[in-house]
């Protein structure tokens, strides 16, 4: 019977480095730790997710809760996808995009229920902080 409750998660922003195979990790280790089906789909030419997947595997440290897949295209991730929810094979998809903007990411975006970005602060974010209050602070108050 299909999974109406099949969540998908994309992991995603236009720059690599930026921490989202690191989120991915995260999310889909507490996942698994609190008892949940996980298919993670690297689409990241580096593979660093399926590789700490099969790593963990080899050292005795999977979980048969955790399953991974590599594709190549939208096309594919979307047939996955639809594969998972007819089997109820998961209740998770994770999916560790590359850092990329193109139609591509686009396309993720479109698949996933949720994106979740990684967000890393630099010296510059509170002086930053300060100038939108301000402009937040001069903005008109909607009459009530």
């Amino acid at each position: 019977m299909p999974n109406d409750n099949l969540v998908v998660i994309a992991a995603m922003a236009r720059k690599g480095g930026s921490g989202k195979t690191t989120l991915s990790r995260a999310l889909i280790s507490a996942a698994v730790a609190a008892g949940r089906r996980v298919l993670l789909i690297d689409t990241d030419s580096t593979g660093v997710l399926g590789t700490w997947h099969k790593r963990a595997e080899a050292a005795g440290l999977g979980s048969p809760l955790l399953r991974s897949a590599s594709v190549e295209s939208v096309g594919a991730v979307d047939r996955r996808i639809e594969q998972v929810y007819a089997a109820d094979s998961a209740d998770f998809i994770f999916i560790d995009t590359a850092g990329v903007g193109a139609e591509w990411s686009d396309g993720i975006a479109v698949l996933a229920d949720h994106i979740v970005t990684p967000v890393m602060l630099s010296t510059s974010d509170p002086r930053c902080r300060r100038a939108d209050r301000r402009v937040v602070r001069k903005a008109p108050r909607p009459r009530r």
